[in-house]
């Protein structure tokens, strides 16, 4: 799940979208976990569910991807506006 150093820029299907393979990279990841441990300090959610809120975002980024559009934004902006 996490992208290579060697490349950091990874590669786009040519629909414009991110393979399900590429989607969770490393800087993904800590887009994710930042807005759980965010939601936990918030006091809205309790430190043992942490990890069920990371998976539920992974869940909606996944689901949400079909309509990322590379033209109007880039994917970690793009994951950034779902996630938050």
């Amino acid at each position: 799940m996490h992208q290579s150093k060697s490349n950091p820029t990874p590669a786009v299907a040519p629909s414009g979208h991110i393979t399900d393979n590429e989607l969770f990279d490393e800087r993904t990841e800590k887009i994710i976990r930042l807005t759980a441990l965010r939601l936990v300090r918030s006091g809205r959610f309790q430190q043992h569910e942490e990890d069920d809120i990371k998976q539920e975002l992974r869940l909606s980024l996944w689901q949400q991807m079909p309509k990322f559009n590379p033209a109007l934004s880039g994917r970690y902006t793009y994951a950034n506006m779902v996630c938050n």
